[in-house]
Parts: structure tokens; C-alpha cells; sequence
């Protein structure tokens, strides 16, 4: 999420299918967009001989852009799968390299529990991933500079996942990464 004031001179309303909805005034930017993925099974024999569609994610989200330094996001998952609040917080920029978010986040625990789906290489997340923290509510901390980059903060249990857990519980969760070598067309990354 970027915090850019937008240009006077830009379109007041702008729809793209990359980016969705995004209204624009003075010093403000609001995005409406969103994001679904939807998955077939088919078996044409044998016992209990099915095909179905499942929405595995449906997320609409609105995205605002306050000011350079205040940012806010909602998102809602209507899936199929595991339905609720995937994002639902407010960020703090004081800084260009520097900001503080609180309320219902994607922890910082990994690249692959961080990043998109519609980035990742694969076509399912690994099995691994379904023992790290979600989205899970709490406050945190992002920092960077040209070559790393260090983000942690402190977290109870997800907003969406209450009703299913016996106990309540905190987290301290904290990932910092390193980019050694960066050259044309190539990086190795650390962390």
C-alpha cells in the first residue's frame, strides 16, 4: 500500500481491472477493489462421484489513502473456505522507510505467508504454512533501507477465528531480511 497524495490534476475516478475503483480528491485516495479465486473438482467415477465449484476466495476491500503519513484498510473474506475480516487496520507513516499499523493484519512470518496468491510460483501454499500465524490482531512495525528490511509487533488471536479457539493467547512475532548480492535481473534474498 503506497500513501500518495493524489495529483489535482488527475481523473477524480478511475476504473482499471488491475486496480479497481480509485477516487481521488484533495490529498485523499479511496480504492474500491477486490479479488477472487474459485476451484473445480471433477471425479467421474468410483464412489461418491462428484464435480463442484467452491469459491475458494472472494475479498472485497477498500483501501484509503488519508494523507502521507495515514492509510487505512478493510477487507472481508466471503469465500467458501474460512469467511471473515482478513484486513482491518490503520497505518502511521511518520517516515518514508517507517510505519506503524494496528488492528487486524497479516503477521510478518515468512514470504510465503506474506505474499499474494496470485504471486506465488506454485498453485498451493505448502503444508507448512498451515501452522503459521494468519491475520491476527494486533500492532506492528515496519522499517527498511536500501538492503533489508525489519517488521515485528505484537499479536492476540485472528478477529475471524474467536469463536473456534479455547484460549485466548498473545505473540510476539518479529522477521527481518537481507538482500546481499543484487545485480541486474537477479537478488539473493535472506531472511
Amino acid at each position: 500500500l503506497s500513501a500518495t497524495v493524489a495529483d489535482a490534476a488527475q481523473d477524480p475516478v478511475r476504473v482499471r481491472a488491475s486496480d479497481g475503483i480509485t477516487f481521488r480528491g484533495d490529498g485523499w485516495r479511496a480504492n474500491l477493489g477486490g479479488s477472487f479465486m474459485m476451484d473445480f473438482g471433477d471425479q467421474v467415477s468410483g464412489p461418491g462421484t462428484s464435480d463442484d465449484f467452491v469459491w475458494r476466495r472472494v475479498r472485497p476491500n477498500l483501501t484509503l489513502d488519508l494523507s502521507p503519513q495515514w492509510s487505512a484498510r478493510l477487507e472481508y473474506e466471503m469465500g467458501d473456505i474460512a469467511p471473515g475480516f482478513r484486513n482491518a487496520w490503520v497505518q502511521w507513516r511518520p517516515k518514508d522507510r517507517f510505519s506503524v499499523r494496528v488492528g487486524s493484519q497479516f503477521a510478518p512470518f515468512g514470504l510465503e505467508n506474506t505474499m499474494s496468491a496470485r504471486d506465488m510460483p506454485w498453485i498451493e501454499r505448502s503444508s507448512v504454512n498451515a501452522l503459521t500465524p494468519a491475520a491476527l490482531i494486533g500492532a506492528s512495525f515496519r522499517t527498511r533501507g536500501d538492503r533489508w528490511t525489519l517488521s515485528g509487533g505484537v499479536y492476540g488471536n485472528d478477529i475471524a477465528d474467536d469463536d473456534r479457539r479455547r484460549y485466548a493467547g498473545s505473540s510476539l512475532i518479529g522477521r527481518g531480511t537481507w538482500v546481499p548480492v543484487r545485480e541486474d535481473g537477479w537478488l539473493w534474498h535472506v531472511g
